[in-house]
């Protein structure tokens, strides 16, 4: 990808030297921006979710489906995965106790 123009595509060899040297203040380039999804897309292939480390602080990567139906009008097996998909997020985020994380969510109603 040409580093120079946006709207034309040609072969750039991107090395981590290059993406490592910015500053956080500066935005992501396009090339950027599609070598760290490539980079993430391949990584949770390989698993459900992947643990990366930001700073000192870890961050997990999950895939997550996107809807394209609302809950309402949408399948009791759609609904199923759902609720599963939720599970195991609610899991991950108040690691292991589902409980109190749920309590709290009720809460919130």
């Amino acid at each position: 990808i040409d580093k120079e123009c946006m709207h034309h595509e040609r072969e750039f060899n991107l090395t981590l030297q290059d993406i490592t040297n910015h500053s956080f203040e500066v935005e992501p380039t396009q090339m950027e921006t599609r070598a760290a999804a490539q980079i993430i897309s391949r990584a949770l292939q390989h698993t459900d979710n992947s643990m990366v480390r930001v700073s000192s602080q870890p961050i997990s990567l999950m895939k997550v489906t996107s809807s394209s139906v609302p809950s309402g009008e949408s399948s009791q097996d759609t609904r199923r995965r759902r609720s599963h998909e939720m599970s195991r997020i609610r899991d991950e985020l108040s690691k292991g106790d589902i409980q109190q994380q749920m309590a709290d969510e009720m809460k919130l109603l």
